[in-house]
């Protein structure tokens, strides 16, 4: 009768009464009343909904219908204070990771308590929590154990909770998938997974080999579920890194950079990438780390700049110099008179008012370095603001190659970094390896690498 006062129609109130049956039995195995419906045990409870294969009605809001009528009843928990379990400290504590320092919703951190809540209940003792000795290896058995029976989504989930990055397999594995539906195929199998990773027909064998380790990986869990598949041998396409060869840039070749910034399309993005390549220049940041921050990571009356997610996941605070702040602030002051309401906390934004990715952020910078002259302007920034700093990096950029010298193609050079026309003595260990700086009078040249 509440549920149908409430508007539900027949069918979401047989839902709900099933989820409110298999609550009740749930408590009485754990010996729970309905005063004690508070938050911790409701989650305790979801978790174990999920567990035992439940897809639907997998979150508190399902209960919220059920905990509201009881409140309204008169049916309040006891007011005392938690005492937390090592076990609940340390997932509290991780919970509040993911939602001050990766940024990540309320809801999805709930998401990932709840996966990697048995993990952690796995390593605790009388002595309490067995974190010394954790390695590796107890993370992967723990994941291989864990995803068998697991829907698709559930077992993506496990594996970011459990620290996995999976941003770009997840791109490449719906492709394969892709691959595999226009082939007909059943299921994965080494001749499919080959042919897959070695496309596009004249690519690089790194990113051959990149491709292949992402179906490996996935191939090895669906072997779990299906004998029949099978996995690629890590021996297949085998590939080696090679490291570039470094371009340093000198002020000049920023200087003209920022000037070909000038000729994008768009007020919004000549700004935006002009002040993205000035930042760039004066501060040890990766572009990864440049487009991150938020408006709130932003302290422009102390001179401080906030880096989150940064390499190995870690995050500081770089201290800008006054000229800087007053180009970030001129930056942000264009921004709000062309969008005052923006839809991204972000910074630097694209002109459809989203965060810059990494992937376009490469390929305009390679339009940049392509640009007739872009070398060889010379023009002014604004006092300080290429020259008060550490040189400074980005990531790798494809420069054309020069007169005279040869490069393999899609050579790619490393961040740029502010530096001097002095060149290192040779040191007689290993011969001058060819470089891709733009021209052999551009103010600055590359340094050859030992290995």
């Amino acid at each position: 009768m509440e549920l149908a006062r409430l508007g539900y129609t027949a069918n979401s109130a047989a839902g709900q009464v099933s989820v409110v049956a298999h609550l009740s039995r749930w408590m009485a195995r754990e010996q729970l009343d309905a005063v004690r419906l508070v938050e911790p045990i409701v989650e305790r409870y979801m978790a174990a909904r999920r567990a035992a294969g439940y897809s639907n009605y997998g979150t508190a809001q399902a209960l919220h219908p059920l905990l509201t009528f009881l409140r309204g009843v008169g049916v309040e928990p006891p007011r005392t204070v938690a005492v937390l379990t090592p076990v609940d400290a340390l997932l509290e504590r991780y919970r509040q990771y993911l939602i001050v320092e990766r940024g990540l919703s309320v809801r999805t951190a709930r998401g990932y308590v709840d996966a990697v809540r048995p993990f952690v209940t796995g390593r605790a003792g009388v002595r309490g929590l067995d974190l010394a000795g954790l390695t590796a290896g107890d993370v992967t058995a723990f994941v291989l154990a864990a995803c068998p029976g697991l829907a698709i989504g559930s077992a993506k989930m496990l594996r970011r909770a459990m620290g996995y990055r999976l941003a770009r397999p997840e791109k490449l594995l719906n492709q394969f998938l892709g691959y595999l539906d226009e082939a007909g195929a059943d299921t994965v199998t080494v001749a499919h997974a080959l042919g897959w990773a070695r496309l596009p027909a004249g690519g690089e064998r790194i990113w051959w080999a990149y491709r292949l380790s992402a179906v490996r990986g996935f191939a090895r869990y669906l072997h779990t579920l299906d004998p029949a598949t099978e996995v690629p041998p890590t021996d297949l396409l085998p590939s080696r890194a090679c490291r570039a060869n470094p371009y340093l840039y000198s002020d000049d070749d920023i200087t003209a950079l920022i000037a070909a910034a000038a000729s994008l399309r768009t007020t919004t993005r000549q700004a935006t990438f002009q002040t993205l390549i000035g930042l760039l220049s004066v501060t040890r940041m990766r572009v990864g780390e440049v487009i991150t921050p938020d408006r709130g990571d932003v302290d422009l009356t102390r001179g401080l700049l906030l880096i989150r997610h940064a390499k190995f996941g870690k995050s500081r605070e770089l201290v800008v110099h006054a000229s800087t702040v007053d180009a970030l602030r001129r930056y942000l002051r264009h921004r709000d008179r062309l969008d005052p309401a923006p839809s991204t906390p972000a910074v630097f934004v694209s002109t459809a008012g989203t965060r810059l990715r990494y992937c376009n952020v490469r390929s305009t910078w390679q339009r940049l370095c392509a640009t007739p002259g872009s070398h060889r302007v010379r023009r002014s920034v604004g006092p300080g603001f290429m020259t008060y700093a550490m040189p400074s990096p980005s990531r790798p950029c494809s420069m054309p190659t020069p007169p005279g010298r040869t490069a393999r193609p899609r050579r790619r050079c490393c961040r740029p970094t502010s530096g001097t026309s002095t060149r290192r003595r040779p040191t007689g260990i290993s011969p001058p390896r060819p470089n891709c700086s733009p021209s052999s009078g551009s103010g600055s040249r590359t340094t050859s690498r030992t290995a």
